[in-house]
């Protein structure tokens, strides 16, 4: 049980390290008026550096954790459950 919860986190983790000052970004163009990738970028850069890239980031590590082993969990179940009926 824990060993696919604890890779579904680390999965989750190791995702957002990777992901996140482009999901930032992406955020900030659907919530904008029109700005392009370049010109959030560079206006995020200027109000706080590369750590502006990262507001937010705590938390959506937090959220990933129990989000990521549920559904890691569940995979692993799901798939044990089909084999013991011959599907």
């Amino acid at each position: 049980m824990y060993v696919p919860m604890l890779s579904g986190c680390a999965a989750g983790w190791s995702f957002w390290f990777a992901n996140y000052p482009l999901d930032f970004i992406k955020t900030k163009m659907q919530s904008s008026a029109g700005d392009s990738f370049a010109t959030i970028a560079r206006r995020t850069y200027a109000a706080g550096g590369v750590k502006a890239f990262y507001r937010g980031f705590s938390v959506c590590l937090l959220r990933s954790l129990p989000a990521n082993a549920s559904v890691w969990y569940g995979v692993e179940v799901t798939s044990q459950w089909m084999k013991d009926n011959g599907m």
